[in-house]
């Protein structure tokens, strides 16, 4: 998005916060928060991939369902994050972020490693395969 179209956006969402209640309230603020980050220029940097490497190649290996997975997903992140589509809220948050993008696009790439590797298209579903009911499970118990 572009400056003018993300100060428009929050104008409209805190106009729209006024009448919200509940968890829509709670969603508008969190959005609120993430487009004034991006605003700002708080996107995540090689740097910052650098320095929790360790971290992330740990929660890549905690995800990848006995898949060697490491290179496509830091090679993923890598390109998010050059084409500066990951953005942190505060200095604190970098952390989570990393974390959370690095379990996500393990668990995506491990189902569809597997997929691959059962010869299963994206239309079968869980409840149709033994193996892929067991990577859902997995996959429930790391989201949590």
């Amino acid at each position: 998005m572009k400056a003018q179209e993300i100060k428009e956006t929050i104008i409209r969402f805190e106009k729209e916060l006024l009448n919200a209640k509940g968890d829509r309230k709670s969603n508008i603020k969190t959005y609120i928060k993430n487009l004034k980050a991006e605003l700002k220029g708080n996107f995540i940097t090689v740097e910052d991939l650098k320095e929790f490497k360790s971290l992330i190649i740990w929660n890549i290996n905690n995800c990848s369902y006995g898949v060697n997975i490491t290179k496509e997903v830091m090679t993923e992140m890598l390109s998010k994050v050059n084409d500066k589509k990951v953005f942190f809220v505060t200095k604190r948050g970098i952390k989570g972020v990393l974390t959370t993008l690095a379990v996500r696009t393990s668990l995506r790439l491990a189902e569809e490693k597997l997929r691959t590797n059962l010869g299963l298209s994206e239309l079968v579903n869980y409840s149709e395969n033994t193996e892929l009911s067991n990577f859902l499970q997995f996959r429930l118990n790391k989201i949590k």
